[in-house]
């Protein structure tokens, strides 16, 4: 995952997340790799799974297929953008909407 975020119209340098734990995952799942997802998202599932994670943060629908199948709970990044604003961490969601689909990433309209 931290290719994903290193590259891009945006990357974030890896110095930034010094403050945070990071979790190597070097092989995927042979459960997660079945389901042909890409590497990020593998990631992800695999270190969720092994972990027993609460709760994996997944925007991809075959992600999210993958981790239910998994037993494991998903949210996307509209709901976490969604509890910071409850929390007030973000004064408006938003401006980060926008910015995230200026990003490429897509939201559904309902």
């Amino acid at each position: 995952m931290l290719a994903e975020i290193s590259r891009g119209p945006r990357p974030i340098n890896a110095d930034r997340l010094d403050s945070f734990r990071t979790v190597m995952v070097d092989v995927i799942d042979p459960i997660v790799a079945a389901w042909d997802l890409g590497r990020g998202e593998s990631q992800v599932l695999t270190c969720a799974a092994s972990e027993h994670a609460d709760v994996a943060v997944l925007d991809d629908r075959a992600a999210r297929r993958c981790a239910a199948a998994l037993g494991l709970t998903t949210h996307g990044t509209l709901h976490v953008l969604l509890q910071a604003k409850k929390a007030g961490l973000l004064p408006a969601v938003a401006p980060m909407i926008d910015r995230a689909r200026t990003e490429g990433l897509f939201l559904r309209r309902h």
